[in-house]
């Protein structure tokens, strides 16, 4: 697996463009910037008051090891929650051995009598009493800080903080082969808490983290083509890598990507597919996931039975890597787990849109390996899933759904692009992916259409005769000249008005020609039972009884039943009959006054092709009856 945690970044000049008198280039700056390092808040002090509130933070930048439960340069904090505040100290003087001596209380345990205590070794040495320690102040030109030391004992001897009494460290001096407890590796910075005003503090640091993933993201939208986004970005870099930069300035540079990125959404090509509006699209920007395989990913929100999640910790896996083929650029995103799953929806709404028709693609796997896993790509109320229709005993509740009859073949196949369409009337759109199993999603590509409507082209033979599956919804409610139908396990037809899903299978009847059939974003959501057709997925091998293909054949136009072991073209509408209508021809006539089912006579004297296709008096080729090879001519 590919290290998911974006380091660092370097961009080369690139030429994009010139003018007829000078060319002109549009680069990217060659500075690169590396991953936002938390800013601490408050100034250190160089002496103690007593009474006074402290809150520690670690002076020494040049340790090579840290404990598990904590950072360098960052705050003091237990082992249970790891929260910045839960360890505030209050200082108390005391006067020992002529020399003034300090206790620290843990504040947050005012009145239990909890204090800073030391351990030598595996034996944790804490008494009821106050521990009392020297506390002096070191300046060099490395670090500024305290140093703790208990006047019996001496540096160097291998003694760690511990909260008195609590079980939980406060801190473990770990430099490799043992602890110390030496001024080369324990200067520490008191600062008051009356003056660590960590709501501005929090501010710099989301507002820097903020900057950092979307410069990433900037560098993706340049690199899919919106060359606008170099002067934003070139600028964001600057003011990142100024070591005195303000939230102020942050948040300038953050908005000015936003504004590249807002103004890329309102210039939609019509009928390019285009992922420039979509932050993320891809799943590259993997500057949410801290250096682990699981994040919500930048750019999108989460959530879970409606509720949002913010670190995706209940699931055995949940983020990005890269297990899976056919994907764009290295990183998908999807879930796993052996429990349940809850409802999940991975979202982003876009804004500013021009209004009219669009349509969202994206790869998803799902191999129908879990019962009921209702994976799907959704655009506003409409969404499409992965099987067909005669997948699913139960849908999505207010989804208009869609059917894309195709599974995955295995768990790293995104080789299934699946299409959903959504008209847009207040220029805004959210998309996605939703699931209650395991499945993994990637490449969000979205078409602007425009206002006109869309239309589908088909054509229809001299049979008067189509079973098809649209690629997108269609709208028969109004059509007159042209019919669809489904077909019961006894070949019989019924007409089917108003909105019909894309990937649902259907018989078209009407006179020869060529027409034009309207996409509709709604569709028809509820699952068509009674219908018998179905769409052969590449593995639908006939049985002899109940696969019958359509064919104009020496019967007539209709369905024809298959030999054992034919294989049903890959994309094809098929007829599959439960065995027991006892036929070997469903015809159809193109004026639907009479449907004839012709029963199975005379099976020895069927002719095949070398395929195994059952073949008919039109056929031309070498053809195989009775068990003897001839040609018919």
């Amino acid at each position: 697996m590919k290290e998911t945690r974006v380091k660092s970044f370097t961009f080369a000049c690139l030429l994009v463009g010139c003018f007829a008198t000078a060319t002109a280039q549009v680069t990217k700056t060659t500075e690169t910037f590396e991953y936002p390092t938390k800013k601490m808040g408050g100034v250190p002090v160089t002496a103690l008051s007593d009474g006074e509130e402290y809150a520690m933070q670690n002076s020494n930048t040049t340790l090579e090891c840290r404990n598990l439960y904590w950072e360098w340069g960052t705050y003091l904090r237990t082992r249970s929650d790891g929260k910045i505040n839960d360890v505030t100290l209050i200082a108390h003087k005391h006067e020992s051995e002529g020399k003034d001596m300090w206790s620290f209380q843990i504040s947050s345990e005012t009145g239990n009598g909890q204090y800073i205590g030391q351990t030598n070794g595996s034996n944790v040495q804490i008494t009821s009493d106050e521990i009392l320690w020297t506390a002096t102040y070191v300046q060099s030109d490395e670090v500024n800080g305290f140093v703790l030391l208990q006047s019996k004992f001496n540096p160097g001897e291998g003694h760690e903080l511990v909260i008195n009494g609590s079980g939980d460290w406060v801190v473990c001096y770990d430099d490799g082969a043992s602890t110390d407890k030496t001024e080369g590796t324990s200067y520490w910075s008191f600062i008051r808490t009356m003056d660590l005003n960590s709501e501005s503090v929090a501010k710099y640091n989301e507002a820097n983290l903020m900057l950092y993933q979307l410069l990433v993201e900037a560098s993706q939208m340049y690199d899919r083509g919106v060359t606008e986004v170099v002067e934003a970005y070139n600028a964001g870099v600057s003011v990142y890598n100024n070591k005195d930069n303000t939230t102020d300035e942050l948040m300038a540079a953050v908005e000015a990507i936003e504004a590249v990125i807002k103004s890329s959404v309102a210039n939609y090509e019509l009928g390019v597919p285009a992922t420039y509006g979509i932050v993320n699209p891809s799943f590259e920007n993997t500057s949410a996931q801290y250096g682990t395989d699981r994040s919500v990913p930048f750019g999108w929100t989460m959530t879970n039975n409606g509720n949002e999640v913010s670190i995706p910790s209940d699931w055995a896996w949940c983020g990005v890597n890269t297990d899976a083929d056919s994907t764009d650029g290295y990183y998908i995103w999807g879930m796993w787990h052996w429990g349940s799953y809850g409802d999940i929806e991975l979202s982003q709404t876009l804004c500013d849109l021009p209004n009219g028709l669009y349509k969202l693609t994206a790869r998803l796997m799902n191999n129908n390996t879990e019962s009921g896993n209702l994976s799907r790509i959704f655009a506003g109320e409409n969404s499409i899933l992965a099987g067909g229709a005669v997948n699913y005993a139960t849908l999505p509740e207010n989804e208009n759904c869609n059917y894309g009859n195709g599974w995955a073949v295995n768990d790293f196949d995104l080789s299934h692009v699946m299409s959903v369409y959504a008209n847009v009337t207040d220029g805004t759109l959210r998309i996605g992916a939703k699931t209650n199993g395991f499945f993994k999603v990637d490449d969000f590509r979205l078409t602007y259409l425009g206002n006109e409507t869309v239309k589908v082209s088909i054509e229809i033979g001299p049979e008067g005769v189509l079973p098809i599956v649209t690629s997108a919804p269609i709208d028969m409610s109004l059509r007159d000249d042209v019919k669809a139908y489904i077909m019961d396990v006894e070949g019989n037809l019924k007409e089917i008005k108003g909105f019909i899903a894309s990937g649902q299978p259907i018989i078209l009847i009407g006179a020869q020609g060529d027409y034009e059939l309207d996409v509709i974003p709604q569709s028809e959501t509820a699952i068509m039972a009674d219908n018998a057709l179905r769409v052969a997925n590449g593995d639908v091998v006939a049985d002899g009884s109940t696969i019958y293909i359509y064919a104009n054949g020496n019967q007539g136009t209709g369905f024809y039943l298959q030999p054992v072991e034919t294989i049903v073209e890959n994309g094809s509408v098929y007829l599959q009959t439960t065995g027991t209508m006892n036929a070997e021809f469903v015809k159809i006539n193109s004026d639907i006054t009479s449907i004839h089912v012709l029963p199975v006579t005379g099976r020895d004297n069927r002719d095949y092709d070398l395929s195994g296709r059952r073949v008919y008096s039109t056929y031309r080729g070498l053809v195989i009856s009775s068990g003897k090879k001839y040609i018919q001519l």
